[in-house]
């Protein structure tokens, strides 16, 4: 697409979503739904987009979005191989996804949340989760404009909040960069310490097209205790 941060496009998972839902319905309304293969773009990706930064935020807004209307599952096509491999076939270094997803699984758990938002822009998506494996809750911020930031103002806990701010140079580049430094593996492979920023007050300014996972450890609503 010609944008592709738009939101009508990020959503347009929801409608195959959709067909899905109404197939387990009809043929065994007791199962769960799972996807078991999912990318920015099919049969093997788009080149020069589906392993660069701009595609992140389609994955970010399907696992979020999805998770909310009830996906049990989301299996990601494809660790390696294609365009839309999470690491690089040649390098080995992983791509931006990469970095979106592993930030995912160690802090988003399976309890769903829905956050409430109040004069939200139309480019701002917020999604929630219980943290997984700690007390309170965890928000995934995306700011869908490449052109303004978003400031956000927060519910204020008994603690300070830590943050996560992933950016890029490039929208179209493949380098990542978590609270300002820039994010890649040890000389030896090895994944480094994904270090959280604190947040000093209730307020935090997300970069043009950027997004974050907050971490609220005191702030925990029943579904989370």
């Amino acid at each position: 697409p010609a944008d592709p941060l738009a939101p009508a496009y990020l959503d347009g998972v929801l409608n195959a979503f959709d067909r899905t839902q109404d197939l387990g319905s009809k043929y065994d309304p007791k199962a769960l739904v799972w996807d078991t293969e999912g990318g920015s773009a099919s049969c093997g990706g788009q080149q020069d987009y589906s392993n660069r930064f701009e595609a992140t935020f389609w994955y970010l807004n399907a696992l979020g979005s999805l998770a909310q209307h009830g996906l049990a599952v989301f299996i990601r096509q494809t660790l390696s191989g294609s365009d839309y491999g999470l690491i690089d076939d040649k390098t080995l270094a992983p791509n931006p996804d990469y970095w979106a997803a592993l930030l995912w699984h160690r802090l988003m758990g399976t309890d769903i949340l829905a956050p409430r938002l109040r004069h939200a822009p139309a480019r701002l998506r917020v999604y929630g989760a219980c943290t997984r494996g700690a007390a309170g809750t965890t928000l995934l911020a995306l700011n869908l404009d490449p052109r303004r930031p978003v400031t956000l103002s927060l519910t204020r806990g008994s603690s300070p909040a830590h943050v996560y701010v992933v950016t890029a140079p490039k929208l179209l580049g493949q380098q990542v960069r978590l609270n300002g430094h820039p994010l890649r593996t040890t000389p030896g492979g090895d994944i480094p310490a994904l270090a959280a920023a604190t947040l000093r007050g209730s307020t935090l300014k997300l970069p043009a097209a950027s997004y974050a996972f907050i971490v609220q450890s005191s702030i925990g609503p029943p579904a989370c205790r």
